[in-house]
Formats: C-alpha cells, structure tokens, sequence
C-alpha cells in the first residue's frame, strides 16, 4: 500500500512537472502582456532585394529585407524564441551552401516584439567579398526567414546570378 502511495506521488509530480513546463515553453497566445489583442500574421508583409542581380565571384552583396505589418489598426506580435530574429540562407538548386547564422550566436531569452500598424523591421546586410569569392558560376537563390513561431515557414527570396572572375 505504501509503495502504490509513493508510486502515484511519483507519478503525479512528475506530471505537473511536465504540464508547468509546457506553460513555460508554448508561446502565449491572443492577449499580451497588457492584454493587448494581436493581429494575426496575414498583416506581415516579407520582402528582399538586392543591389544588383548578376554579382563576379569575390565582390560584396548588399541585401536588404522589410517586415511590415500593414495592417492600419491591428498590432501584431511576434514571439521569438531566442536573440534571433532572422536568417539568410544562400542556395543553389534547394542545397545551402552558406547560412548567415552558422557562425553566430544567440541569447537563450524568449522575447515578445510588438509592430505597431505600419511598422516595420528593416535590415540591411553586406555579404562579404570571402562569401562569394569560392562560389562557383551559377543560379543561386538568397532567401531571407524570419524566426517568429507565428511565421515557422515563412520566406521569402530572391535569385542572384554568379560569374566567374
């Protein structure tokens, strides 16, 4: 009787364990903080560019990308689970061969951004001349993701051309 006791005590902390973990690791959903309502992400609106298209080998890509929220009433939140925000991944035919984020690293916080009606995050970034130089000709594609749970998936591209030096 006695070791049926212990079992279920056992049993039922190691439940609520797992259920308060889970409350701490979902993010919230419809109301912040204040009790703000957030819009949903059909009001973001993602874009990316380039300076040019057609890049030699060894010289620098400028790329820009916008977050806007283009929504004129609503806010909207966005949850990132760590201090990134966004990715650049550089592909050619669906293989990465270069991620803006492999050799940085983030703060282990979940942080709660809000855009207010159109508002905006905007990033302009410089590829270095290392990063293209070993990049043999070709179609490549740059595609920009932001790391918000409530945009999992959620990209968007643009193609570059390579030529050889």
């Amino acid at each position: 009787m006695r070791k049926t006791r212990v079992f279920l005590g056992f049993i039922l902390a190691i439940l609520l364990l797992a259920m308060g973990a889970n409350a701490c690791l979902l993010p919230r959903k419809g109301k912040g903080a204040e009790g703000i309502r957030f819009s949903k992400p059909e009001n973001l609106h993602l874009e990316i560019k380039t300076d040019r298209r057609v890049y030699t080998a060894g010289e620098p890509v400028a790329v820009s990308f916008l977050l806007l929220n283009t929504s004129s009433t609503a806010e909207a939140g966005l949850t990132f689970n760590t201090g990134q925000v966004f990715d650049l991944v550089l592909s050619q035919n669906g293989q990465a061969v270069w991620r803006w984020s492999a050799d940085k690293f983030f703060t282990q916080a979940i942080q709660e951004e809000r855009l207010a009606p159109q508002e905006f995050i905007f990033e302009v970034l410089l590829l270095a001349p290392e990063i293209t130089a070993p990049l043999a000709a070709g179609e490549y594609e740059l595609e920009v993701r932001i790391t918000a749970t409530q945009l999992r998936g959620y990209s968007k591209s643009v193609p570059l051309q390579i030529r050889e030096k």
